[in-house]
């Protein structure tokens, strides 16, 4: 699990940075941030993270107000499960905030051994979904598609609580 527990958090450590650098006018540098930040994820899960490779600076004004903005804060990593799949074999599910967030669930990414790392391949959002209905639950927001439900955990790491809430706080013992 220290494997899986570093490569989350380089992940977070390489999307604050890119975060950081989208508020910058050098684009070069923006650009290298998010293509590293890439790494870490499948192909159909590039764009889905709010960060786009930019081909020109944007306006004078957009910088200005970042100069304002808040620091960017990176994401807490809560938990991650280890689950073993029939079909897609070892698979582990990492439990984290939002980006510039507080201490509760809102994302959760799967990640799968690749060759000698690991890559991010779902992603699901914990909010009300898809189905019509005014329920909260986790569902699929970019990557491969998994019944989140049916992966369940054979090893769990806990690392901090998401004491910010108490739905998250439920979640965060389960078994």
């Amino acid at each position: 699990m220290n494997k899986i527990h570093q490569f989350f958090l380089d992940f977070i450590s390489a999307e604050e940075i890119a975060a950081k650098n989208k508020r910058l006018p050098d684009l070069k540098l923006y650009n290298t941030s998010l293509t590293h930040m890439d790494s870490f994820l499948s192909a159909n899960l590039k764009t889905r993270f709010g960060m786009l490779h930019a081909t020109e600076p944007r306006d004078e004004n957009y910088y200005e107000k970042c100069k304002k903005m808040a620091t960017v804060s990176p994401r807490f990593l809560f938990k991650i499960d280890k689950i073993n799949n029939k079909e897609s074999g070892t698979l582990y599910k990492a439990y984290t905030s939002d980006i510039n967030s507080d201490k509760s669930y809102f994302h959760c990414m799967i990640a799968q051994p690749i060759e000698n790392t690991f890559q991010i391949i779902p992603r699901f959002t914990y909010g009300n979904g898809r189905d019509g209905y005014n329920k909260n639950l986790w569902y699929n927001s970019g990557g491969e598609e998994f019944d989140f439900d049916k992966l369940k955990a054979q090893e769990i790491l806990r690392l901090i609580a998401p004491e910010d809430d108490d739905e998250s706080m439920k979640m965060y013992f389960k078994d």
